[in-house]
């Protein structure tokens, strides 16, 4: 077995290959460092222009305009014709109460004025029939009354 061996040769190369090696992994570093810092800077610019975009806190106030409303009258909700924070005007329809508790009243009202008109109605009848029995009543009395005139007279005669 016959070894040759050249110590420059294999130094020299060596050398070159640790060079070789050694500035690639420089490059690398380099190529590393650059990706990261650009993906920083990416974030970063994403993280400031949400940041100028968009409030975040924890306690905060903010000034409204707040307008209180009310119904003339009183009642459950039937519909909501707006949603959350929707923008409306003077005469929009906001919401709709539920009718039926006041149906019933009208209806009850309704029965009590039709109540009322046959009460009148009777009444009316009853007056007629007043009138009636009071007139043959003032005749009758009238009748008794000359009656008893002659009996007066005829009484006093004897």
């Amino acid at each position: 077995m016959l070894e040759i061996s050249n110590p420059q040769i294999s130094d020299s190369t060596n050398n070159e290959y640790l060079e070789k090696t050694s500035g690639n992994k420089k490059k690398y570093r380099i190529i590393i460092v650059v990706i990261l810092l650009t993906i920083g800077i990416i974030f970063g610019i994403k993280h400031i222009i949400h940041a100028s975009l968009y409030q975040s806190t924890d306690n905060a106030f903010i000034d409204g305009h707040i307008i209180q409303i009310s119904p003339k009258v009183s009642g459950n909700i039937a519909r909501i014709y707006v949603n959350d924070n929707q923008k409306v005007k003077k005469g929009d329809l906001l919401l709709e109460i539920d009718d039926r508790d006041y149906q019933v009243k009208v209806d009850q009202a309704r029965a009590a004025l039709a109540a009322a008109i046959s009460n009148k109605k009777g009444a009316r009848i009853n007056v007629k029939l007043t009138d009636i029995t009071s007139s043959a009543n003032v005749k009758q009395a009238s009748a008794d009354v000359d009656f008893s005139r002659s009996s007066v007279q005829a009484a006093q005669e004897q």
